[in-house]
């Protein structure tokens, strides 16, 4: 589902999202996977310092609307094809008058998430040379500046789930 990868890239529980303008189901089960290093500096430049939902459910359509741009919409599915929403649903994202404006445009965004230091990147890409090589692969084949900042949003929703211990320790699937 689309969720899947929302839920591990706002990596927050069900209960966070109970206020956001978005409607956007989260299992209401997901337990949020433990930050490293690498993950936090990302999701602070991603969606800034603020415990705002609606903040965090719009900065992600936006993303999701940059990767269908690019014509990545389909790495979204990749682990679990059901939907349980469309992005066309939400095309009201431009319109919508949100409680708390962000404070960074989404090109500041994109910019200070692609000019973060080779180390980062190591942490990020890494662990997932083995099971995912396509997306550091990516990262480092692509020139386009969008498809490496897409490359990053799915290392990074990939990396937290990958650091989910209940999952694991439970001998869960991933997708669960």
């Amino acid at each position: 589902m689309i969720n899947h990868f929302r839920t591990h890239l706002l990596n927050r529980p069900q209960k966070f999202f109970a206020d956001s303008q978005f409607p956007i189901y989260t299992a209401p089960d997901f337990v949020p996977a433990p930050y490293d290093e690498a993950t936090k500096q990302i999701d602070t430049i991603l969606f800034g310092r603020t415990e705002n939902a609606s903040l965090r459910d719009y900065r992600f359509l936006c993303f999701l609307r940059l990767i269908k741009a690019c014509g990545l919409y389909d790495h979204i599915t990749r682990f679990d094809r059901r939907e349980t929403y469309k992005l066309d649903q939400f095309s009201c994202v431009d319109h919508v008058e949100l409680r708390t404006p962000p404070r960074r445009s989404l090109e500041e965004i994109v910019e200070e998430t692609l000019s973060l230091g080779q180390e980062v990147y190591f942490a990020l890409f890494a662990p997932l040379r083995q099971n995912y090589p396509e997306y550091e692969e990516g990262f480092r084949r692509v020139t386009d500046t969008l498809h490496k900042f897409c490359m990053i949003l799915f290392a990074d929703a990939i990396r937290l789930e990958g650091l989910r211990p209940r999952a694991f320790a439970q001998g869960l699937s991933p997708n669960t």
